[in-house]
């Protein structure tokens, strides 16, 4: 009985073994595809750069230093700071030429916006390139209406997903060996001996105390 109970415990923690490493490769895959980026890096020494190309590189440094230097941390709660770098935004966007439009929405009790610039095509001027930004939390892109791909949440939930089944596995697991204790033998029948009124067991054909021959019952 003890054997059976331990090949049976053993052949569910093989199936719940298998389950998780099912759970945690469809998930890691799923990561992997989601994440993996496309053809190949480049590598190798980059060519000079252009006159054009050195201006983009001096002002976008301008740029960062500034809002990541100067400004800092810009958010609903740093809002005076978010306010700065949307105004700076859009000032730089206008000095180029460009017109922008502002969209406002509202998120905890403040009111904030999206900056929207058009440069217009050429060939293909029908066709919409859309370049964003990014949201500082995932709250703020739904609110804004953006499109969210929440990796960390997805793996968040498949790890706890696998420590509560593991945790469950493990107290169901105990419980069962608890509970299924061996059935106590049952007791033989028993009956006399015709000679020596002994108890003997049914079907004796001796008796084990005056050796009498007795008759199968």
């Amino acid at each position: 009985m003890n054997l059976k109970l331990f090949r049976g415990a053993r052949r569910a923690w093989l199936r719940f073994a298998l389950t998780m490493l099912f759970i945690g490769l469809a998930a890691g895959g799923f990561v992997l595809y989601m994440t993996s980026m496309p053809l190949k890096s480049f590598s190798g020494a980059l060519p000079p750069l252009s006159a054009e190309e050195s201006e983009i590189s001096s002002n976008l440094n301008k740029h960062v230093a500034y809002l990541a230097g100067t400004i800092g941390e810009r958010n609903v709660i740093a809002y005076q700071p978010l306010q700065q770098t949307a105004q700076y935004i859009e000032d730089a966007l206008k000095d180029q030429g460009y017109e922008v439009k502002s969209q406002e929405y509202v998120v905890q009790m403040r009111k904030v916006r999206n900056l929207i610039a058009e440069i217009h095509g050429g060939a293909r001027a029908n066709e919409i390139v859309v370049i964003g930004a990014h949201y500082d939390t995932v709250a703020a892109a739904k609110a804004a209406g953006a499109a969210t791909l929440n990796y960390g949440v997805f793996l968040n939930t498949v790890i706890n997903f696998l420590i509560v089944a593991f945790a469950v596995f493990l107290l169901v697991r105990q419980v069962n060996r608890l509970a299924a204790k061996p059935a106590p033998a049952a007791a033989p029948a028993m009956r006399d001996c015709p000679y020596c009124l002994s108890a003997v067991p049914a079907k004796a054909t001796k008796c084990s105390h005056c050796t009498s021959e007795l008759r199968p019952a």
